[in-house]
This record gives C-alpha cells, structure tokens and sequence, in this order.
C-alpha cells in the first residue's frame, strides 16, 4: 500500500513540474555558424543549449535550426 501511495506522489508532482514547463513559450532559433575574421561558414559544427543536454549539428553549409523554451 505505502509503494502505491509513493506511486502516485511521484506520478502527482512529475505532473506539476509539466504544467509550470507548459507556461514557457517554445521558441525556434535558426542562423549559420560562420568564421569571424573571413565570415565563411562553418560546416558540421555543434550547437548546443548551455546547461541542457539540448543541441544540434550544423550542415555542410552551417545553417543550423534549434527548438527550445523561452528563457
């Protein structure tokens, strides 16, 4: 009965954690890695969100798109 009881607890506050996640609007970011001194494009570099596990890989002409939250 206690498991049961842990259960739904677990269950109840993974719930509240996904709504307070809702209120954040989901944003798209978009853009080319290039090289600063000669402005050429940057192929196949990694793009990733600080402090998430979130990111991606540019293309061969280092165009790059991202969905993340706002914030």
């Amino acid at each position: 009965m206690r498991h049961i009881i842990l259960l739904f607890l677990v269950y109840l506050l993974g719930g509240l954690q996904a709504l307070q996640a809702q209120d954040r609007k989901v944003v798209q970011i978009t853009g080319v890695v290039a090289e600063n001194d000669t402005s050429k494009s940057v192929p196949f570099a990694n793009i990733r969100v600080k402090g998430t596990t979130r990111g991606t890989v540019a293309d061969f002409y280092g165009f790059f798109s991202l969905v993340a939250r706002e914030g």
